[in-house]
């Protein structure tokens, strides 16, 4: 009896497995899977053929590392946001584009690449959204492997422990198992903790050192300083640089004190033949400082070419290398070098080239959203080499690389670096951590000499405007019209009709001078609503004037302010002199 029980039930049973394994095969008949491994990111794939044998991606991914996987399906999709709106996104395509990289193509012009820094059981890996320009945001669902256990967490962070292996995950948001890339901070990046590391930018969340207040403190400490330390730097038998002549005037201009700081600064400096055009906005000569700049605009042209091809980076360590890119945006070479750099490891990397390369991002963020996009790939590696090269004791931290330690302005230019490029993405451990780094090297400020005082200024102060800078004013003709200027704002305005108007903002009665550059030849320039010729004297005069270098496009300026927006105003047709509101010929001058 029962054996005929036992064999009754292996008779359904085994009814039972051909139905199920008949379902099975009817439903996945058509399907295949794709399995791949590059280095030891594994990614699955399902490939479907319809009845006339083409063949297509169902949306269905997952794409596995060391104790976590990433993955999409039509129940629990890929996602774009904008605002509050949510779209999911379906798998198209894919392409291996390295042994160790792929991407993964979605509808709506969703990219997500995931890459892999090499093949060991220890490398790190990346996740870079291409986000389309009507989104913001992009989401891709994920989750640990059994027996991982979260030993931290925060609204960037998530660090676990795998087969007793420390990682961490970290992204512009992470929530319910959901990984958010936004436009501001399109990497992810998935990387083993070292037990032996000892500090953690997220350490210095919290910390009164940290905060923003004492971030304001130590850097109003920092510009009392360099004015105080001014006067008595005088008195010294070393001659007075460049950049601590600048710094000074520029400090003291933000504090109402313009006039007072440029009589202050000797003769003997303002008629020196070694000065460039860095000071040339507050002490004139500008026909023979101008050759400077012009100098420079080759330069960086010249380094980012080299950079481009040979694959270094000291190039992002140049000051306001970022203003000539914007200058430039169409340069393949320009390109090459933000996408090369995007690309690579950054193995080897310093920590000033680090610096440099946020610096950069940061510049160009503000400046040119497209081109920082393009260098956006590179920014975790290099806050990770900062944050790798960093030792915390005591609320203090200080920055050592092969066993040496940073200069307060390299180590200073770090934190900035980082300061600021958290307070872009939004990221409070980075910004923290920036600003710990600033008051650890600068709360001692009171005892720098006035040479450090003034490098470091530039290198933390990025609002005062009275320190000269580059202005792009405007695109003309897809040529770049800018001005090296120590003026607040200058604008540029194109009637079309044979009229340039610039307007200068500079406090009343004060008196500066302006290299710009990018003006075509015109027949008649206004200023004071008055013609003036071109003189080369136009320097020593009580009054506004010009000298124009036709061989250059360039618009050399004294402007001496009789209003706080003072208007110059190009002439390029008849009609428009004709039109101009103030054109006397018997009030035509020199400025004498």
């Amino acid at each position: 009896m029962l054996a005929k029980i036992f064999r009754r039930a292996i008779i359904l049973l085994a009814v039972y497995s051909i139905v199920i394994i008949g379902i099975f095969v009817l439903q996945f008949k058509n399907d295949s899977i794709i399995s791949e491994k590059l280095g030891t990111l594994h990614i699955v794939l399902l490939e479907s053929a319809a009845d006339d044998n083409s063949v297509s991606l169902k949306n269905k991914f997952t794409v596995s590392f060391n104790g976590i996987t990433f993955s999409g399906n039509d129940e629990k999709s890929v996602r774009m946001m904008t605002g509050n709106s949510s779209r999911a996104v379906s798998l198209v395509s894919w392409e291996k584009t390295s042994p160790l990289s792929c991407i993964l193509h979605f509808t709506q012009g969703v990219d997500i690449q995931f890459s892999v820094s090499d093949d060991t059981s220890l490398a790190f890996l990346n996740v870079r959204a291409k986000i389309p320009q009507n989104a913001d945001f992009v989401v891709i669902p994920y989750s640990f492997s059994v027996g991982s256990a979260v030993t931290a967490i925060s609204d960037s962070r998530i660090q676990v422990t795998n087969k007793k292996v420390s990682w961490e995950l970290s992204a512009s948001e992470i929530e319910d198992n959901m990984l958010v890339v936004s436009r501001k901070e399109p990497v992810a990046s998935y990387v083993h903790i070292d037990k032996n590391r000892s500090f953690s930018f997220a350490m210095a969340n919290g910390l009164d050192a940290a905060s923003e207040t004492a971030y304001i403190n130590i850097i109003e400490d920092l510009k009392n300083n360099l004015i105080s330390s001014f006067p008595q730097s005088l008195s010294d038998t070393s001659p007075l640089s460049e950049q601590e002549a600048v710094s000074y005037v520029a400090v003291m201009a933000e504090k109402g004190r313009y006039n007072e700081a440029v009589d202050a600064v000797p003769q003997s400096f303002k008629k020196s033949t070694s000065r460039t055009y860095l000071s040339a906005p507050f002490f004139n000569n500008l026909s023979v400082t101008s050759e400077s700049l012009f100098r420079q605009m080759q330069s960086y042209s010249d380094m980012i070419q080299a950079a481009a091809e040979t694959g270094t980076y000291d190039v992002f360590t140049v000051k306001n290398l970022a203003d000539y890119m914007c200058m430039h945006p169409g340069s393949s070479a320009i390109h090459k070098l933000l996408q090369s750099t995007a690309e690579s490891e950054l193995e080897g990397i310093t920590v000033l080239q680090a610096s440099g390369i946020l610096s950069v991002y940061a510049d160009l963020y503000e400046k040119n959203s497209e081109l920082a996009a393009m260098l956006s790939g590179a920014t975790g590696k290099c806050i990770s080499k900062i944050e790798n090269s960093c030792s915390f004791d005591d609320s203090r931290i200080t920055i050592a690389e092969k066993g040496t330690l940073l200069s307060v302005i390299n180590a200073a230019g770090a934190g900035d670096a980082l300061l600021r490029y958290g307070k872009i993405t939004g990221n409070a451990d980075y910004a923290a951590g920036g600003r710990l780094i600033l008051h650890s090297y600068l709360k001692d400020s009171a005892s720098f000499d006035l040479r450090t005082l003034s490098e470091l200024y530039p290198a933390v102060v990025h609002t005062n405007m009275y320190y000269p800078h580059y202005e792009i004013m405007a695109f003309d003709n897809g040529q770049a019209v800018w001005a090296w200027t120590c003026a607040n704002n200058i604008s540029y305005e194109n009637d079309n009709a044979g009229a340039i108007t610039l307007a200068i903002d500079f406090p009343l009665s004060y008196t500066h001078y302006v290299i710009i550059s990018g003006i075509q030849q015109f027949k008649t320039i206004y200023i004071y609503n008055m013609a003036f010729r071109s003189d080369y004297r136009f320097e020593t005069y009580n009054s506004s004037g010009y000298v124009y270098r036709q061989d250059r496009s360039t618009l050399l300026l004294k402007s001496r302010h009789r209003s706080e927006i003072e208007t110059i105003r190009l002439i390029y047709t008849e009609k428009a002199a004709e039109q101009s509101d103030e054109i006397h010929e018997e009030e035509v001058g020199t400025g004498e």
